[in-house]
C-alpha cells in the first residue's frame, strides 16, 4: 500500500482519536470538533484523506499484495464511515446520536450502510459494498469484523493508525 497514504492516515486517525469512557467503559473514538473550529481546521486533513482514497488507481490496488489490498479497503471503510458523521456535522446537523442518523435528507436509501459513502480507487461505494461486496467476498478473513468500525459504541475501538496488511489484525 502507498506509504504516504498510510502515513497520512496514521496522522489523521491518530490525532483525531481519543481514549475516554462512556458509562465507565473505556473506549477509543474519533474526536470531532465543530467545522468552524479555530485553525487548524480538524476537517482539512480528513477531507484530504477522503480525497486521497478516491484517487488511488485501481491498477495500483490490484498490484499490491492481498493483505495490503484488504487493509486499504478496511481503512477506506473506517474513513468513509467517519465521513458520513463529518458530513452531517458540516451540513448543520450537529453530532448525531447514531451513525444511523446520518442518512442525507432526500436520499433514496433508507439505511446509512446503503448510502454512497464515497469513492474508493475511483469507484463510488456504500459501506455495505465495501464490507460485503469487496472485503468479505475477496478475503476469507474472520477478523475483519473487529477492524471495520461502524461508528457505534458497540464496535471495536479504532486502531488509531492505518491498517497496513501486516499482522495488525491480530
Amino acid at each position: 500500500m502507498n506509504k504516504a497514504m498510510t502515513a497520512v492516515t496514521d496522522v489523521v486517525v491518530g490525532v483525531q482519536t481519543a481514549t475516554g469512557t462512556d458509562d465507565g467503559n473505556a473506549l477509543k473514538a474519533v474526536t470531532v470538533d465543530a467545522p468552524d473550529a479555530p485553525p487548524p481546521n480538524p476537517f482539512a486533513g480528513f477531507a484530504a484523506l477522503v480525497e486521497s482514497i478516491a484517487k488511488v488507481s485501481p491498477n495500483a490496488v490490484k498490484s499490491w499484495p492481498p493483505n495490503a489490498q484488504c487493509a486499504f479497503y478496511i481503512n477506506a471503510y473506517n474513513i468513509l464511515c467517519a465521513e458520513h458523521v463529518c458530513r452531517t456535522i458540516r451540513n448543520g446537523g450537529g453530532l448525531p446520536a447514531s451513525v444511523k442518523d446520518c442518512v442525507p435528507e432526500g436520499s433514496k436509501k433508507k439505511e446509512i450502510w446503503d448510502v454512497p459513502a464515497g469513492a474508493v480507487a475511483g469507484q463510488t461505494l456504500s459501506l455495505n459494498e465495501i464490507e460485503h461486496g469487496v472485503i468479505r467476498t475477496r478475503w476469507d478473513e474472520p477478523r475483519v469484523h473487529a477492524c471495520v468500525n461502524c461508528a457505534s459504541r458497540s464496535c471495536p475501538d479504532l486502531l488509531g493508525q492505518a491498517y497496513r496488511g501486516d499482522d495488525r489484525l491480530d
